[in-house]
This record gives structure tokens, C-alpha cells and sequence, in this order.
């Protein structure tokens, strides 16, 4: 899940980050599959698609993955990683959201609510079930039955097209996999296993499977293997016949150009959910090592597809240039993977398994997944991993009735559209991207029916709902601002933060200086080249040190002396800026830890830490330090920085609950009675912090979660805690974190260990005990069930029938609350997984098993392509190009591949990590195919190399001063529009910006059209007028009896001397550049939907932007001292800072499965 609401504002405070097309360059695609799988089987707005049968399913996933591949057409690799086992800090979260999805709201311990919210009663419910009889309600069940009925054999919703075939069962499987004689020869399955087929599809399907450790996983894994497999021989045969494997000879003159497969020559890296770790952690421990090497930086954008918040963190951490991050907010890929070209999707339509569908033209409910070759469907339907597969070659075998013969997707567009028929004869059909469908063969060469094409054999286009984020105009846009900021506020370093080792040593270890605070070599022409490249994200990153290097003789203290003084924003270390980011966003709360109290995301709270990081943090140096640390006196100072704004957060509510009056409230003290007796003490006692120990309890493992959850975000998997999670629901309030700290005294570094590094993670089946509801035990082996349904009394815990929600500052969302489960036993749970483990039979052991490698599969053609490649770049003969590529970046949306066939293609994996696989460890999807080869890639430690150099040039609205005294102006994100996004959000590395030169012009231009045009006050305006209006004709009208008296004369003149007067000062208050409303002249780059106001110091009292002085003590506003603190513009129900957590708790219950709404 990530951050809740963080993606949102970051769009909104850096609008040039989003794009709305991929870069043409991309050397790899990776692919965190969980983000794929859920939205293909179940779905929150729309439940007819988890009754989808479960092969529509796996095609849907299938399609999703081509569809990124067709549009992101990645030249080397393409890497697919499956969620394993996640540490024990993360299955809390797990377990959080499979039993809220198991559960219902109670009004008592007997009455579940289903499918409503907490709000609703059960008076409410009574009352409307009162208001029919019986038989009304039997009627109104049998209507819904009818149309859910209706629904399921609706070709749209996965059913069968009304054919007498797609009625039987296991019908749905049918024309999955193209199938040779010797798998036709196997006609049927045995009845036990259609019967079971359709008994599973009679079930609800349960999100809960999508665990590692299912068996549902373990189908997907296979299918996607089998997949990759096809894709993969299709595009090495297309690239040597020319237009397909199915292609026909034809005279060059007559062919159309064939455009290359864009699996062609992939290296594939493929992660499923057997090795353990999350799947876009796994993505980043390969591009963490890799990037260490020489020669991967500069060749291209790696786009990582995903949705959730943690990605932008990770990738932020990775400190490499040119990383891209793939949205699909629409999803509509998935939801058109089940639909035919004519109704708008992607699938292509086929003659079906039935004569009312070749007759119609409809769909039949199959497609997609079976093995290649007569030895690999013997081995699908002895073994239980590919039981679909198996199940797919029942209804493919059978010939089509009334004599049809089936044909390809282009044979079918070929007969719908008669100019893509003329092209189809000469062997390929031009579709709309470009790329080339082979065309079937003529009818006369068939000597017995075709059966339908695989999945792999569907031409899909390339999608316009995704949405990119571009991390290097992201990570420069932060420093950016914190460089803003810092002059902004008057900051100055105290003394030379490069006296503490930590400032100067990267999370990885590498040393940005030497003795005396001199840069290495390489960091010093790296920090003078951050203005004219950083912001692209080229050359100070394109060639990492590995750690050999030392500095040239001709360094010395004398140049030292002579240089710049430091300043943290500038230097060749300003990475540790975007560390110090993440850290702050761990405030906010993660997958591992909650929230701090008074820090919202939708409150723009990230500002206000910024804020409160650039006065009391970054001037005594960076908050991380070095080996994946975090400087726990730097972040005691963070947290009693921030105390006085919690304060005043709560103080707010208090006041406006009447508890407190503004004068109590209006005090330095932090925890003073009147604080301990209206909210402090509340909110310990009606959360899980519960008294003072616990208080101190949950200090030491927040602290204790910083450092994990740094070091899980800035190393591998295999540096970090298996067994480490935080014991409570809630997080301390930042002073009792800050006096925890202060009470260990200066050593605190030493005095606090760092979480125990526990490197062994659980088996699958004791995560699945762990974070499966008792509803659910059918997903688990038959030996543990009984535990679940009935645990034994050290599990009654761990497997609760009730339990507390609660909703606190969750916006009114049920997924944003806190769900107080009891913690699971986990060291019972992995003792009672083992006591049964000699039950298990050898589908489930294998289920169970862990591994620490992953798959790499390429075919020979691109192995060769890319040892060739990689023998030639040893030798130094792409020395030349590799400079080039460093400095010069191609303009973004300008295509520079040339030819497929000029370019090597294929990715040759560096390091020790990359080793054989043995006959009996290849896959059974993989075995029977010898135009590919098939590795294991085991996860190393990356060799030390230097983080790449941020641009602090960036300019930001409100905060950049021209030299002409105006400011930027802020930004608007811009608006979606068909195909797309409007050309202004499309800003990134590779349009321009050299050195913020062409951002720099831009915004100077706007700045200069704003002076000419300032906003007027209007409203000051017309007051001054009306005003004046009214006195000249009250005036008037009691002298209009006698106009030749003088005296009235003269007082009409004076009254219309008075209105011109007024109309000029209304005039020169509307185009004056500061007027009553620059207030306190605080300057802050917020988002449009969140107020910027700001704190007093004397008094910690909150006040409006445009009061020059406090409203209770006088103090002026110090712009050095006073913190901004931002706030929504509209509050949320309920409110955010109540600290009376117990009025917002729900009691959740568990609801029969069987019981709960599709």
C-alpha cells in the first residue's frame, strides 16, 4: 500500500514529474506482478470480475504484461517479480487487510453487517427487513439470482457466449494453448477433474489466495513461465523467417515491412513467489547491484511499473539516473482484456468452440494458457502446478463442430476489414502500432482443423492510460526546494558538519571525502558539473566508482582552503538530501509503521517537515549517516523541532472542543497540565500505548523501526531483519520520542542498538498462518486447517473471531484504518508448520519450499547477442559511445534505435550472482523448449559505488527570486486529455533543462506576464467605490434644491474630489505589488489545496499568513525561528486530531464466507 495520499501530492507540488508518454530508450522493464494479478482477479468497484473463471483470470494477467512490454518496448530487460514471504514487520500489515476482508462491522458479537459501513446500525437494518414479507424477499433473492446467472454466462463477464460447449464444464479452459496430434491424442481429462473444476468455480473466489504459498500462485507462476516461454520462441522465429511462424513465403515487393517482436532478444528475469521478499524490493536488489557496474548507467531509462507509494521511495534510493515509475490508474487493460476488438478491447476475436459462436462472431469464454509441446502437456498434466494447463487441452482437442475450422486473430481481422485482407495475403497484417500479425495459412495446405492460437498470439496495442514519473526531475525538484528553503529562512551551517564521519559517508558506505573535508576526484568534478547535467541525470551518475580509486597527489588542504564553504544543498554528497527525504516520509507512515499522530499526508504535513527539517536538522548536517544508519542525535533534534507543532495540532482541536481556552493554550511549556488533562493523557490511555511504559516501550521500537525501515529502503534483502516488527497500533507523540532519545545521553548511537539482523525468513506456510483469516484455512494444507478453525490455547490469539477498528484520522476509509489485531504467534506458528510437515504431499512441500534464486530465461540467439556485446565493451570498443551516451541524452519522444536488427539486444548479468541451473531445476513449462536457456540469479551485496549528484537549480514556485525581485509563479498540474496528458506536464530529464536553464527562462517569462498583470483586490476596490459613491450622491441629492448656493457648490466638489481620490487609492492598492495581503511575507511552494500559515515562537500559537504579528502575544514573525505549518482547506470527518481514539473504535467480526457479498 505505501503512503496513502503521497503520490497525489507530490503530482500536485511538481507538476513537470508526470509524463504522459514512455521515453524511447528504456533498457529495461520491471514489473511488480502483484500489482497485476489483483486488479485481474478481483475488484473493488466491479465484482463480476472475481467471478471471472479462474483461466480468464491468468489470460487477463497474461495480457497485462504484454500490454507493458508493447508500450514500454524495453531493449534489454525485462524483469517479473512475484511477492515471497515478507519480513515479520510486514505481515502485520498483511494480516491486517486479509481479516478486514474476511470481516464485518458488528453492532454486537452475533450481528455482522454485511457489505455496509461502520456507520449503519442494526436498528436501521431491522427496521427496512420489517418492511417485507417472506415471499417478497424469497422473489427478490430468486430476481438476483436470475440476473447473476445471466451475468456469469455473459461473454463480457467471462461466460461461455451461450454455445452448448462453453455450458459444460470446464468449458471456460478451452483454446488456451495451441496443441499439437500428440496432446490431441489425449481427447479428455478424467471426470474427477471437470467435476472439481466446476465445484471450484461454483466458489467465491477468495482475494486471500493471492499469499505465496497457494496453490493459485503457484498456477500463475506456471502460466507466466509458459507465457514468457512462447513470447519469447515466437520472436526469435519472427526474427529469423521475417514475419511470424505461421508465415507464409511471399515476394519482397508484395510483403510489408516487418516490424520485430519486442520480446525479441529480452533477457528475462523471473521472481516468483518461492523466493522470499517483496516484489518491488526484488526489483530494486537487482538494480541496486547492477548499477553498481560499469557501463549500466547511461544506456537507457529502467521504468518500473507498480502502484503503490513505496516504489517512489525505493527508486529515490536507488541514486541512479534516468528512473521512470509506470501508473496505470485507469487499468484499463485489464478491464478490456476479456472483450473482442469490436466492443473496444484488446482481445482479437476467433472462430469459437461452437457453431452459434462461428456463426454470431462471438468470443468463446477461453483463451490462453497450455503447454507447447507433446512432452511438456504429459508433464502439465501429471503435476499439479499446471493443472490449469492440463485442464485447457480438454475442450481444445475437441474439433469443431458442423466442420469449422478455426483461424488465427489476423484471419478473423483480415475477413472484418477488407484493406487489411489485401495486406494478410502476402503473409503479415500492418496493425496500428506498427507491428506485424502473422497470417494463417491458406486453407487448402489444412489436413485437419487449426486449434486456436495462444494467448502469446494476440496482438495487443499499446495503451495511453498509463502515466510516468519521471525520479530525476523529482529528486532535483526536492533538493531543489530544500536549497530554496534554506536560504529562504536565513539558514547558516553550524560549524563544519564534515567533522562527523557520518556526513560524509554515503548509506552504502562510499566516502564522498577525504581527511580535511576535501571531495575525492571524481565527487569534485561530479559537484561542478551539477548545474549544467544533474537535473538529466547523466554524467555524475553514468560511471560509478567502485571503491579503488584514490584521489590524484596534486589534492591538497591548499585547494581545500580555496574552496566554497560547504553547504549541504551543493556539495557532491546532496544525495544524503533525497535520504534524508525518505526518512521524513517514514513520519507518515508505511507498510511497517504507523503514522505519527499529528502527521497527515492529506494535510500537506510532508511541507511542514521540510519546514521543520531545513531549521533544526540540516544546519548541524544530514540526518542518515553511513552503512544504511540513521544519526540518532539528528533526529532527536527532528523530533523536538516537530513537538511544538504537534502541540499546537492538538491544542487546535481542544479549543475548538471547548476543553481549552486560547490562553491556555498560548504557552511554550510543551506538556503542560492543561496539555496532559485535555489531550496527552487522553491519548495514551485510548490507544495501545495504554500508560507510561508502554509510552517508553513503543519510543524505543519507533526508534528501533527508523533504522530498520531505513536499512530494509537503502540495502538488500539480505542486510535486513526477518524477525523484527513494531508491538504496537499506534505511534508515541513526538516529544515523549524526543526525551527518549535525550535520556540516553550523548552516546545514544552506541547506547541504542540497531534491530538484530535475523537473515532467515519464515516458509510460506507459516506466513500464510500468520496472516490468513480462519475463513480462508482452505488455502492452506489439510493438516493445518483444524488449527485454524479451532486453535489450540496459545493460538486462541493469534486466530481471533473478533476484533477492534479503529477509524481515527482514516478519512472516512476503511483501508486508512487501524486494525488492532492481536499480534500472531509466530514462533507457535512455525513450530506447528514443521510438526506437520511429514503430512504434506509433494505438491504442497514444493509449494513450501524456499529458494534464493530467481529464473533467468533468454534464447540462444540473444545470449550470444549479448556475450558478443559484452566481449566488445570489455575490449573498449563502446568506450567511445558509452562517453557520448554520458553527456549528450537523447530529446525525449525522439525514437534514436534505429533498426532492431542493427542494435545488440539481451542484458549480460554482472557479478557472481548469475550461475547455471541444473536439467531437474528447470521449470516443466521450460524443459522441452531448446531454443532457450534457462539461469538462476542468486541476490549479491552490490559493490561499493558512488550515488549520483542532484541539481539544486531546479526553480520553485514561490520560493525562486529572479534577479528582478519577482518570484515564480506556482503551477497548476495539467489536466488529462484524450490520448494523454497536455504537453505542459510533460518536463523531464530529456526535454531540456540544461543546468534549470530552460526552466529558468520559462519561469521568468511567467513571472514577468504575472508583474505585468497582478491579481487585483477586488474586494477593497469596490467597498472604497461604493463608498465613495454613495457620500457624492447623498451630497447631491440634498443640494440639488439650491444649486447656486456656494457652500453646497463647493461640498459637491469636494465630494467628487473625494471620489476620484478614492478610485485612485482603490486603483493603487489593486496594482500594488505588496499590499495588506503579503501580511507576514512568508513564501512557501504549497499545493492549492492546503493553507500555508505559521507558528509563533514565543507562544507556539498558530496564525494566519497574512498577520504581520501573533494574535495573542504581539511577536512579530520571524521568518528564522517561526515554522510553516499547512493544514487542508476542508477539514475531514471525523477530525483528524482528536485524541480521544475510543470514539472511533468499531468492533469487526469474522463473516462466513459463504455469507459474504460477491
Amino acid at each position: 500500500m505505501g503512503v496513502p495520499k503521497f503520490a497525489a501530492w507530490l503530482t500536485k507540488k511538481y507538476p513537470a514529474m508526470v509524463m504522459d508518454c514512455c521515453p524511447a530508450d528504456v533498457h529495461g522493464l520491471y514489473i511488480d506482478l502483484n500489482g497485476l494479478i489483483h486488479p485481474c482477479c478481483h475488484s473493488e468497484s466491479d465484482a463480476t470480475v472475481a467471478l471471472r473463471a479462474e483461466v480468464e483470470k491468468m489470460r487477463s494477467i497474461c495480457l497485462a504484461i504484454e500490454a507493458l512490454v508493447v508500450t514500454v518496448k524495453p531493449q534489454h530487460v525485462l524483469y517479473i517479480a512475484v511477492d515471497g514471504v515478507a519480513p515479520r514487520a510486514k505481515m502485520n500489515q498483511q494480516r491486517a487487510r486479509r481479516y478486514m476482508n474476511a470481516g464485518a462491522p458488528l453492532t454486537n458479537a452475533a450481528n455482522p453487517i454485511h457489505g455496509g459501513s461502520h456507520e449503519i446500525s442494526a436498528g436501521v437494518v431491522a427496521a427496512i427487513e420489517k418492511e417485507f414479507t417472506d415471499a417478497e424477499r424469497t422473489l427478490a433473492e430468486r430476481d438476483l439470482e436470475e440476473v447473476n446467472q445471466a451475468l456469469l454466462d455473459d461473454m463480457l463477464y467471462g461466460g461461455g457466449g451461450g454455445g452448448a460447449d462453453d455450458a459444460a464444464p470446464g468449458a471456460t479452459m478451452d483454446s488456451l494453448f495451441s496443441i499439437d496430434a500428440h496432446v490431441q491424442e489425449a481427447a479428455t481429462l478424467p471426470d474427477s477433474v471437470s467435476a472439481a473444476a466446476a465445484a471450484v468455480s461454483e466458489e467465491r473466489f477468495d482475494s486471500n489466495c493471492i499469499s505465496p504459498g497457494t496453490s493459485f500462485m503457484e498456477k500463475v507462476a506456471a502460466v507466466v513461465r509458459d507465457f514468457v516461454k512462447r513470447k519469447l520462441v515466437d520472436a526469435e522465429a519472427q526474427c529469423i523467417s521475417g514475419d511470424g511462424p505461421l508465415a507464409l513465403p511471399a515476394a519482397p515487393s508484395a510483403r510489408a515491412p516487418s516490424v520485430p517482436s519486442p520480446w525479441t532478444g529480452l533477457t528475462i528475469v523471473f521472481s516468483d513467489s518461492n523466493t522470499a521478499g517483496e516484489g518491488e524490493h526484488k526489483i530494486m536488489d537487482f538494480l541496486r547491484t547492477q548499477s553498481a557496474f560499469p557501463r549500466f548507467n547511461g544506456g537507457g531509462c529502467h521504468v518500473i511499473a507498480g502502484l503503490d507509494a513505496d516504489l517512489i521511495f525505493l527508486s529515490l534510493s536507488l541514486h541512479i539516473p534516468r528512473v521512470v515509475i509506470l501508473r496505470d490508474y485507469g487499468r484499463s487493460s485489464y478491464d478490456k482484456a476479456l472483450l473482442p476488438i469490436a466492443a473496444g478491447g484488446t482481445m482479437m476475436p476467433t472462430n469459437g468452440g461452437s457453431a452459434k459462436a462461428g456463426a454470431t462472431g462471438d468470443i468463446p469464454a477461453s483463451s490462453s494458457i497450455s503447454s507447447m509441446g507433446s512432452a511438456a502437456a504429459a508433464a502439465a498434466v501429471a503435476t499439479t502446478s499446471t493443472t490449469i494447463i492440463a485442464e485447457v487441452e480438454e475442450a481444445s482437442v475437441t474439433p469443431p463442430p458442423n466442420g469449422s475450422v478455426d483461424t488465427t486473430p489476423s484471419s478473423r481481422r483480415m475477413a472484418e476489414d477488407d484493406e487489411t485482407a489485401l495486406d494478410a495475403v502476402d503473409g503479415a497484417v500492418e496493425v496500428e502500432d506498427g507491428s506485424s500479425v502473422a497470417s494463417p495459412l491458406p486453407a487448402s495446405s489444412f489436413v485437419s482443423p487449426v486449434p486456436p492460437p495462444h494467448i502469446a498470439s494476440v496482438a495487443v496495442d499499446a495503451s495511453t492510460s498509463y502515466e510516468f514519473f519521471d525520479m530525476d526531475v523529482l529528486g532535483s525538484s526536492l533538493v531543489s526546494e530544500v536549497y530554496q528553503l534554506f536560504q529562504e529562512k536565513g539558514m547558516e551551517v553550524h560549524c563544519n558538519p564534515l567533522d562527523n564521519p557520518a556526513n560524509c559517508v554515503a548509506s552504502n558506505g562510499f566516502n564522498f571525502y577525504c581527511s580535511g573535508g576535501r571531495e575525492t576526484s571524481e565527487a569534485a568534478t561530479a559537484a561542478a558539473k551539477t548545474t549544467t547535467a544533474a537535473t538529466e541525470g547523466t554524467a555524475p551518475a553514468g560511471k560509478r566508482d567502485t571503491g579503488k580509486r584514490k584521489p590524484p597527489a596534486s589534492t591538497s588542504l591548499a585547494n581545500a582552503s580555496a574552496a566554497p564553504p560547504f553547504h549541504p544543498c551543493t556539495s557532491a554528497s546532496n544525495s544524503k538530501i533525497i535520504d534524508d527525504i525518505i526518512v521524513l516520509g517514514m513520519l507518515l507512515g508505511n507498510d511497517f509503521l504507523p503514522h505519527s499522530p499529528s502527521v497527515y499526508c492529506g494535510e500537506s504535513a510532508m511541507d511542514t517537515l521540510l519546514d521543520v527539517y531545513v531549521g533544526a536538522v540540516l544546519p548541524y548536517g544530514y540526518l542518515t549517516g553511513g552503512l544504511y544508519e540513521i544519526q540518532l542525535l539528528q533526529l532527536e533534534r527532528l523530533f523536538r523541532a516537530y513537538a511544538p507543532v504537534e502541540a499546537v495540532r492538538f491544542r487546535q482541536h481542544a479549543i475548538q472542543a471547548g476543553l481549552m481556552t486560547p490562553q491556555e493554550a498560548a504557552t511554550r511549556e510543551l506538556c503542560s497540565a492543561a496539555d496532559r488533562r485535555c489531550w496527552r493523557d487522553t491519548y495514551v490511555r485510548t490507544t495501545s500505548l495504554k500508560n507510561e511504559a508502554g509510552v517508553q516501550a513503543a519510543c524505543r521500537a519507533y526508534v528501533e523501526g527508523f533504522r530498520f525501515v531505513w536499512r530494509y529502503y537503502s540495502s538488500i534483502s539480505l542486510q535486513v531483519s526477518w524477525s523484527w516488527c513494531y508491538p504496537f497500533h499506534h505511534a508515541p507523540l513526538a516529544l515523549d520520542v524526543a526525551n527518549f532519545l535525550r535520556a540516553q545521553g550523548p552516546h545514544v548511537q552506541a547506547t541504542l542498538a540497531p534491530p538484530k539482523l535475523e537473515c532467515l525468513p519464515p516458509s510460506p506456510f507459516c506466513q500464510l498462518l500468520c496472516v490468513l483469516p480462519p475463513t480462508s484455512c482452505k488455502l492452506v494444507p489439510a493438516a493445518l486447517r483444524a488449527s485454524m478453525a479451532e486453535p489450540p490455547p496459545e493460538l486462541v490469539d493469534t486466530f481471533p473471531k473478533t476484533w477492534k477498528v479503529d477509524f481515527t484520522g482514516s478519512y472516512g476509509k476503511d483501508h486508512l484504518a487501524v486494525v488492532l489485531l492481536p499480534f500472531a504467534n509466530l514462533p507457535d506458528l512455525d513450530r506447528l508448520a514443521r510438526e506437520h510437515a511429514d503430512s504434506y504431499t509433494a505438491e504442497e512441500r514444493a509449494r513450501n519450499a524456499l529458494r534464493s534464486t530467481h529464473l533467468v530465461i533468454e534464447s540462444r540467439a540473444g545470449r550470444a547477442a549479448a556475450a558478443a556485446a559484452a566481449a566488445a565493451a570489455a575490449a573498449g570498443a563502446e568506450d567511445n559511445m558509452a562517453t557520448t551516451a554520458l553527456k549528450e541524452e537523447p530529446e525525449r519522444g525522439k525514437d534514436k534505435r534505429g533498426a532492431a536488427t542493427t542494435k545488440a539486444r539481451g542484458f549480460c548479468i554482472r557479478g557472481d550472482g548469475l550461475q547455471p541451473l541444473a536439467a531437474e531445476d528447470v521449470p516443466p513449462e521450460l524443459r522441452d523448449c531448446t531454443s532457450i536457456m534457462c539461469s538462476s540469479l542468486v541476490d549479491v551485496a552490490p559493490p561499493l559505488s558512488r550515488p549520483r549528484i542532484y541539481s539544486h537549480t531546479v526553480p520553485i514556485p514561490n520560493l525562486t527570486v529572479h534577479p528582478d525581485g519577482t518570484r515564480v509563479p506556482a503551477e497548476r498540474r495539467p489536466s488529462y486529455r484524450h490520448g494523454g496528458r497536455c504537453h505542459g506536464g510533460n518536463r523531464g530529464h530529456d526535454e531540456g533543462d540544461k543546468g534549470g536553464a530552460s526552466l529558468d527562462a520559462a519561469s521568468s517569462a511567467a513571472a514577468k506576464a504575472h508583474a505585468t498583470k497582478p491579481p487585483m483586490l477586488f474586494g477593497e476596490f469596490a467597498i472604497s467605490l461604493v463608498l465613495a459613491a454613495l457620500l457624492a450622491v447623498a451630497v447631491t441629492a440634498r443640494g440639488s434644491a439650491s444649486l447656486l448656493d456656494g457652500l453646497q457648490l463647493l461640498l459637491q466638489w469636494c465630494s467628487l474630489g473625494f471620489v476620484v481620490l478614492g478610485m485612485v487609492f482603490a486603483l493603487g492598492l489593486a496594482v500594488a505589488s505588496k499590499g495588506r495581503a503579503a501580511g507576514s511575507g512568508l513564501h512557501r511552494h504549497n499545493i492549492f489545496t492546503a493553507f500555508a500559515d505559521w507558528q509563533c515562537v514565543s507562544c507556539l500559537s498558530m496564525n494566519f499568513s497574512r498577520n504581520r504579528r501573533c494574535f495573542i502575544c504581539r511577536a512579530p514573525f520571524d521568518p528564522r525561528r517561526c515554522v510553516a505549518l499547512f493544514s487542508g482547506r476542508s477539514g475531514p470527518e471525523p477530525p483528524l486530531m482528536d485524541p480521544d481514539h475510543s470514539a472511533y473504535t468499531v468492533t469487526y467480526g469474522i463473516t462466513p464466507l459463504g455469507s459474504q457479498e460477491p
